[in-house]
């Protein structure tokens, strides 16, 4: 029996289009919904106004992009929309799942956080550790309220690669440049 045999097969996640095109339209309910009955002062709305405006380009950006966002293989774990590249087995130290606002979320903790943090902005950095510490969630999150696949197939997936792994004594791959 070869080893492939016995390889956890690769999982990928894409952007469910019906669930974001439904908080794409629930957006601007909300803004109505904050000025009309709650009567929000003009500060209050031109800051949520802001935040909304962001999602929904995002929501936008998220609805013309195809193919998968998340991808859980050989290499490690790969979330497109973070932009860390992809975090390799070895890297990884332990895996949780988590609420935040009601949005399932799996979280990895990872060994060299600097590693791929580097090559992100200043801004971003700070973000992500003053989310870490307000929300005690890791800033390696997968966020699994939009995707087609659940943070319970996700948390899944990568426990069957973590134990792949492990039984084979550490021997991960190299990782490779990804396009």
């Amino acid at each position: 029996m070869s080893s492939q045999e016995n390889r956890p097969s690769r999982l990928e996640a894409r952007v469910d289009k019906n669930r974001l095109y439904i908080l794409a339209a629930a957006m601007p309910v909300l803004y109505a919904v904050l000025y009309f009955v709650f009567k929000l002062d003009r500060i209050s709305m031109i800051a949520w106004g802001v935040v909304i405006a962001i999602a929904l380009v995002y929501a936008v950006k998220e609805m013309f992009t195809t193919g998968a966002r998340v991808i859980i293989d050989r290499r490690g774990v790969l979330d497109k929309r973070i932009g860390m590249g992809v975090i390799s087995w070895e890297d990884i130290s332990g895996v949780y799942t988590t609420n935040l606002n009601n949005v399932p979320h799996v979280c990895l903790e990872v060994i060299n956080e600097k590693k791929y943090l580097a090559d992100r902005s200043i801004v971003t950095v700070a973000a992500l550790k003053f989310h870490k510490y307000k929300n005690n969630i890791s800033p390696f999150s997968i966020n699994a309220g939009v995707l087609d696949t659940s943070a319970d197939e996700i948390y899944n997936a990568i426990m069957e690669w973590r134990e792949y792994y492990s039984v084979r004594g550490a021997q991960v791959p190299e990782a490779e440049v990804v396009v």
